[in-house]
Formats: structure tokens, C-alpha cells, sequence
């Protein structure tokens, strides 16, 4: 298990892009559950879809297997419906040439047999019980599945583009957890990446002791974690910065980012914000940009 959590297909992406899973392995997509709570707290379909088609594209590229494994959060399968990223999933993932491993009716069909309610299998609204059974049928099932995994069939849209990482100036200073080592880079210093395109995302590190990091010409964005946890615990996350196609800023040349903000930031969805700090240290940070390019660029 090298996923990271409260993330989109976008981190799938970055560790492809870095090169974390060799051409050629094998993964097992789980990011339904976290895209359908992130289309639930305001970020677009369009950028959800467009993100996992990227995914999806870059796997072929690599020639990586992918097998799709959807779970669902406890209100959706409690009130039985599916909201607009469900109903579009299921059409894209049938797309891309894939057989899924859905949760959706072998709870039911547990509830059923145990006489039990659908509730009581979860512990809050995102994650499954951990003295459920169900756990181990979520094994089983992706166990005697993981022989269909197969390369997905290519987005045509995306024939023509390609995707880069955009690191800023500099070395960077070493970051590491259990899942991922990284150059990042601390925000008491204006930074600047060389690229050229469409920007997509940024990935940083979050913390209790953050503040916000500012995109000239494109915005501001808080870097709290939400409270919770160890309070020197870092964490890896992404930021969005588009919502439909005609909100992707133009990176032309060079991308300035500073950890200066005035007034509010934007607030995405699992980062909090507390107000500005008082002249605290910060353990926040600026890792990369995600860029798209035209091929040829």
C-alpha cells in the first residue's frame, strides 16, 4: 500500500511522473472514495475526470496495469444514491477498457445475509469497520480480480499533450515519510519554477505550523492541515487550481510563488485555515508544479 490519503488520482500521477512505480507493475486504483468526497466539497467534475484521464494516460505510457477498485462512503451507500462523479466514473472507467472491483453490491449483499444494518460496517463516513467482515471480502475480491488488470486504452483527447512536474530554482531541502522521499521547498523565500503550459496542480507539504502559499497571478492557498494528529506531523497534499478549462492559468516561462499572502486564502478540501502566523516558524512547503504541454513544447 503506497497511496497517500485524502488525495485524488493527481497524487497517482506525481508518483508515476516521479517514477515511484516501475513500468510495468501492477496497481490497484483506489481513489473513487476520496474524488467522490472532493466532488462533494466543490472541486469540478471536469477537473476530477480530466485529472483521471491523465492517470489513466500516463499508465499507458508506462505500461502499467491498472485494476479499479470502488469503494463508497457511508452516506452513499446507506442512502442509495450516486452523485454526478459516480454516474461519470462508471462510464469512464468502463472506457478505458476495465472490469472494476465494486464495493457497492457485495455490502448489500453481507447486510443481507447477516441481517445486519449497512451502517454498522462502517466507522465514520469514509472508511469501512475494522472488525467488519467486509475487509476481507474487499481482499478476496481484488485477490481473485488482479489477473484482469490491464493497461488502459488510450485518451485520445491527450494524444497530442504531455505532463511534467515543474520543480522551483534551487536544492531544495530533504523531505521523507513512510511512503515517499522528496526535495521540497520551504516558503520563507520567493521561489520560481522555469516551465511553460497549462497548470494544473501544485503539491506541497501541510501542517498544523503553515501558512499559505501564493501563486502570482493565479491565488492564494492556505497549507493548514486540519487539526488532528501529531502536531509536527507533515503531510503531502495537492492543491487544484482550475475548475473548467477556461480557468487554467497559462505558465509562460517561469511560475512565481511566495509564502506571502494578504487577507484570506482559498481553503481547499482537507486543508483548514486559522488565521496568519505571528512570526512562527513554518514547516510548510512547495514541492512542485503540475504542467500540461502541447507535445511539441
Amino acid at each position: 500500500n503506497a497511496s497517500v490519503g485524502a488525495a485524488t488520482s493527481l497524487m497517482g500521477i506525481f508518483r508515476m511522473l516521479r517514477g515511484d512505480v516501475p513500468p510495468g507493475a501492477t496497481v490497484v486504483w483506489e481513489y473513487a472514495l476520496n474524488e467522490s468526497n472532493h466532488f462533494r466539497a466543490g472541486q469540478s467534475l471536469e477537473s476530477l475526470l480530466h485529472h483521471l484521464d491523465w492517470f489513466m494516460e500516463i499508465a499507458r505510457r508506462k505500461s502499467i496495469r491498472v485494476l479499479p477498485l470502488v469503494l463508497w462512503t457511508r452516506a452513499e451507500q446507506v442512502s442509495g444514491k450516486r452523485n454526478a462523479y459516480r454516474k461519470a466514473l462508471h462510464e469512464r472507467l468502463s472506457g478505458y477498457g476495465f472490469t472494476s472491483v465494486d464495493a457497492w453490491e457485495p455490502l448489500q449483499d453481507l447486510a443481507r445475509k447477516e441481517g445486519s444494518d449497512i451502517a454498522e460496517h462502517f466507522e465514520g463516513n469514509m472508511h469501512y469497520a475494522s472488525e467488519s467482515p467486509f475487509q476481507p471480502i474487499i481482499a478476496e475480491m481484488v485477490r481473485n480480480q488482479i489477473g484482469t488488470a490491464a493497461v488502459p486504452q488510450p485518451v485520445e483527447r491527450l494524444s497530442a499533450m504531455d505532463l511534467m512536474l515543474g520543480a522551483p530554482d534551487g536544492a531544495g531541502v530533504d523531505f521523507a515519510n513512510s511512503v515517499l522521499r522528496a526535495k521540497v521547498h520551504p516558503l520563507d523565500r520567493d521561489l520560481v519554477v522555469r516551465a511553460s503550459g497549462r497548470l494544473l496542480a501544485s503539491f506541497v507539504i501541510a501542517a498544523m505550523d503553515a501558512g499559505a502559499v501564493t501563486l502570482n497571478g493565479i491565488g492564494s492557498y492556505s497549507l493548514q492541515r486540519p487539526s488532528g494528529g501529531p502536531v509536527q506531523m507533515r503531510l503531502l497534499k495537492h492543491l487544484v487550481h482550475w475548475q473548467v478549462a477556461d480557468d487554467m492559468a497559462v505558465v509562460d516561462g517561469a511560475l512565481s510563488i511566495s509564502g506571502r499572502v494578504d487577507g484570506d486564502p482559498t481553503v481547499q478540501n482537507t486543508f483548514d485555515w486559522r488565521g496568519s502566523l505571528s512570526g512562527q516558524m513554518r514547516s510548510d512547503a512547495y514541492i512542485c508544479a503540475l504542467i500540461e504541454r502541447d507535445a511539441q513544447e
